[in-house]
């Protein structure tokens, strides 16, 4: 031991520094009887021997730090070779990572060149694994250090070609890991290789396993990837991260796939390795797919870099950090056989979503206020379309309002819209509301009465009410009355500035306001038939007596958006862009102008320019969460999730409500960051714990869990509380999971019926119908769908996922000729759910050798085993090839 002069304090004889006090220990080389002068340095003792050099623990005493110094071996006729590794090593010097030994300098002593690097405290990996194969835990945090390290050089363009136990130290202080001897194999110029080669394996060395060779065979025999072992082999990244591969197969199993007795024996086996067959194991079958996929015996069989290794590793890495925080709930982060299901049920929770983005602004903080169309009283039909009308042209009204009055946020019409006959209680359960406003209008002779009563949610008791007579003329002063009467229930004031902007806006015919307001009436229920057809007549009858109503301008354009949507998207996507160009031209591109044509440009697919609109827009309207959300889905339909989550969040954080928190949540699930989406939900279901979409949620948990029975329960449920395409579609799903084929064909039935545009309700329907052996009915529904996808593919040609999809449908109706000329046309693959399509397809049509290929390559990317076990079309061929998963899976 070696005593601190200024603390007194024990020190090791390899510390510089005293490990208590930190003041510099008094070094005496004098008492290491081997030290020896070596230019700058003392050389101390011999700490390792391999076959391109020898390395010596020395002092740097000029900056009082123990250094490594690695003397390369002088080979006659072994220049070039010598300057190979100095030239690398100058290279490695250039990389600093945390995994990576240092190279602190490389020079020339007499006639030895030599390297100096850091000297490491610890021990090898070899070392590590004499001892027995470590922890799960542990092991996964050696492999990622090793691959960020080996991935670092890869990326500087240095291929280590001697990655092998003896060449990883595992520092003993801090548990990191460090890679040695970067770029040290050399490439052997002379013999030919056989020649070469055979002198190296008879040379007897009672420790060939680890030993560097120096000749024809470049690296550590039991660690070279099987391309190495033919003439004028190249090192590569796929070599290195074959040896990667040998060393994490040694971490997991504590063996080795290849040694055998003799170096001739292992080279035999390296070379005629094809495919490796793994011990029965309880490790994850992710890191059993990493270990195979490293070792594939061709090099284009492996990954391509080691980055893909290092994020796999992460991965798995997270999920069972993930498994062991979340106890139960981890099912719900696992892609499993109800994606479908979890996709369509998110899929009706942003429907909602896209609902309100079409209407009304989400402002305010505070509470939650909801207005309720007003009744009519008498049920006079002339009048019932108005008196709705002017109930929404009201609700708009306070969402201008509650933009000014920070203690309130106004849930848009459109939201309720969603609601059959919704009551007080139904929007105190469905959105957790404070407070609604409901009110009545009564025919009374010349006049009209108008009650309105402010409403406690929470116990439908009436805080405040009032009513007002109105004429049966001049329904601008009536609009001025209603809104001073409202504002008197609130207490709110009404700014000077928001006058103009108000519904009325720019109307200056009575006859023109009330198509207004119909119009208006008829496009909150626009999913009764033909409704959205008569709110456009209503709108255009509006703008055609008051060419300067820009309101009803406003809302014309966002009828033939949604009708666009929804069906005939040519000819009213037309419609929609040319009134959006005469709105900015004659109105100026104010917020409202901005956000149409954004939304526009998003369905045109020019991201950037929907970008620019919607930040354009934010500018004059910077608290409207409605451009928040659509700027979002730009966002994220480019891929940049960084700026959609911000986004997203932006307009939740403006008000934590129902709306903006299930928006975020379902981002988060559709991008996969699932421990941020399921903490979104629980914050949701606190706030709104009897919502059907909550429902939902749970029941796909439950799902997950294989509780299909418990699920169908809980769907039910749901259905019970909203009686929706989705919710009729999800319990449908159920069932059909259950192969209870006939029994979901009722369900998805009424889905359709409620849905008759939703692509997926058609194909879902169909499927029932083609399980359930109806397959007239069957073909025909895969028509309704095939014919939605292609009106879609118009303005979306370039859709691989659309053209998968029909090309799935296809099949399915027995049109394979044209399914399989798809198959067959060089597609590059997005992501497994297209190459899960494009399987099904080939096991339709018969192609099953491209069947199989298609599923192993989906579950070598990550595919779920028990998603493709549980798909009905993979059902005959994992009958007949029972192996199939087992060795994919490696599980």
């Amino acid at each position: 031991m070696m005593q601190c002069s200024q603390c007194q304090s024990p020190n090791s004889p390899l510390d510089v520094h005293c490990r208590q006090c930190g003041h510099l220990l008094d070094i005496d080389l004098s008492a290491t009887t081997s030290a020896r002068p070596f230019s700058p340095y003392q050389l101390l003792d011999k700490a390792g021997e391999g076959g391109m050099g020898v390395v010596y623990r020395a002092y740097d005493a000029s900056l009082c730090r123990f250094v490594a110094i690695k003397v390369l071996r002088a080979a006659t006729g072994a220049v070039g070779q010598q300057q190979a590794q100095l030239e690398e090593a100058r290279l490695l010097s250039s990389l600093q990572h945390p995994n990576i030994v240092t190279v602190y300098d490389i020079s020339r002593y007499g006639e030895q060149h030599y390297i100096v690097t850091e000297w490491l405290e610890g021990q090898t990996l070899e070392q590590l694994l004499a001892a027995g194969k470590p922890e799960l835990e542990l092991l996964l945090d050696i492999a990622i250090q090793m691959a960020q390290g080996i991935d670092c050089a890869h990326q500087a363009g240095v291929i280590h070609r001697d990655l092998k136990p003896s060449n990883v130290m595992l520092l003993s202080k801090q548990q990191q890991i460090k890679l040695l001897d970067f770029g040290m194999a050399s490439r052997q110029c002379g013999l030919p290789f056989a020649e070469a080669a055979a002198a190296e394996l008879q040379t007897p060395d009672a420790d060939w396993s680890q030993q560097t060779t120096q000749g024809a065979l470049k690296g550590t025999l039991p660690y070279l990837a099987p391309e190495l072992t033919e003439v004028n082999a190249q090192a590569s990244v796929q070599s290195d991260i074959f040896s990667f591969g040998v060393m994490l197969y040694q971490l997991s199993f504590g063996v080795h796939p290849f040694l055998q007795a003799t170096a001739v024996q292992t080279l035999q086996a390296i070379k005629e390795h094809h495919q490796l067959q793994l011990p029965p194991s309880s490790l994850p079958p992710a890191l059993l797919k990493i270990i195979r996929q490293c070792l594939a015996a061709a090099p284009l069989d492996r990954p391509a870099s080691m980055q893909q290794m290092v994020q796999a590793l992460q991965q798995l890495q997270r999920e069972l950090k993930q498994r062991a925080r979340l106890g139960w709930l981890y099912p719900l982060t696992r892609t499993v056989v109800w994606l479908p299901l979890l996709l369509l049920t998110m899929a009706g929770s942003l429907y909602l979503g896209k609902t309100s983005v079409d209407r009304d602004d989400v402002l305010g903080n505070g509470q939650t206020l909801a207005l309720l169309p007003f009744e009519n009283i008498g049920a006079d039909p002339a009048l019932d379309g108005f008196i709705k009308g002017l109930s929404l042209s009201l609700s708009h009204d306070l969402s201008l309002l509650g933009e000014q009055n920070q203690d309130y946020w106004v849930i848009p019409a459109a939201e309720i819209s969603q609601l059959q006959q919704p009551s007080v209680a139904d929007l105190h359960r469905q959105f957790a509301v404070d407070l609604v406003l409901q009110g009545s209008v009564q025919h009374l002779g010349a006049t009209r009465r108008l009650r309105l009563a402010l409403v406690n949610a929470s116990n439908n008791r009436v805080i405040r009410s009032t009513e007002l007579d109105l004429t049966l003329n001049g329904w601008d002063q009536a609009q001025q009355q209603i809104r001073t009467a409202v504002l008197g229930l609130l207490q709110w004031q009404l700014p000077d500035k928001l006058t103009s902007q108000l519904s009325r806006g720019s109307a200056t015919d009575d006859r023109a306001y009330q198509h207004y307001l119909t119009g208006l009436s008829l496009l909150y229920r626009f999913d009764y038939q033909e409704n959205l057809e008569k709110a456009v007549q209503e709108l255009q009858a509006a703008v055609q007596l008051n060419p300067d109503f820009k309101a009803a301008w406003v809302e014309l354009n966002r009828a033939y958006l949604k009708i666009a949507r929804l069906r005939d998207f040519e000819r009213w996507f037309e419609l929609a862009v040319k009134t959006s160009d005469d709105l900015a031209r004659k109105f100026g591109e104010d917020a409202d102008v901005l956000q149409l044509l954004a939304e526009i440009q998003s369905q045109k697919a020019d991201h950037k320019a929907a970008i620019a609109l919607y930040l354009q827009a934010l500018e004059v309207s910077e608290s409207n969460s409605l451009l928040w959300h659509g700027l979002a889905r730009v966002y994220e339909a480019i891929g940049d999730l960084q700026q959609a989550e911000y986004a997203f969040a932006k307009a939740r954080d403006m008000q934590k409500n129902w709306f903006n928190l299930n928006a975020l949540a379902t981002f988060y699930y559709r991008t996969g960051q699932l421990i941020k989406a399921i903490e979104s939900f629980k914050e949701l279901s606190l706030l709104s714990p009897e919502n059907d979409q909550i429902l939902q949620t749970l029941g796909a948990v439950q799902f997950a869990q294989a509780d299909v029975a418990g699920a169908l329960d809980t769907f039910k449920k749901a259905l019970k509380m909203a009686p929706n395409g989705n919710n009729y579609s999800n319990v449908a799903t159920a069932l059909f999971y259950q192969k209870k084929y006939s029994e979901s064909v009722a369900f998805f039935e009424q889905a359709v019926a409620l849905n008759p545009k939703q692509l997926l309700f058609w194909a879902n329907l169909a499927d029932g119908y083609r399980w359930a052996g109806q397959q007239e009915k069957s073909v025909h529904s895969y028509q309704q769908a095939i014919n939605l996808i292609q009106q879609r593919l118009k303005t979306s040609p370039e859709s691989l996922r659309l053209q998968s999809r029909l090309a799935l449908y296809q099949a399915k109706s027995a049109n394979c000729h044209s399914a399989v000329n798809f198959l067959n046309s060089g597609i590059a693959y997005p992501d497994n759910s297209v190459v899960i399509m494009a399987a099904q397809i080939a096991e339709i049509c018969q192609q099953r050798a491209k069947a199989i290929d298609l599923i192993k390559k989906a579950m070598s990317a990550g595919y779920s085993t028990h998603s493709i076990q549980e798909e009905p079309e993979f059902e005959v061929l994992l009958r007949q090839e029972p192996d199939l998963l087992n060795a994919t899976s490696g599980s």
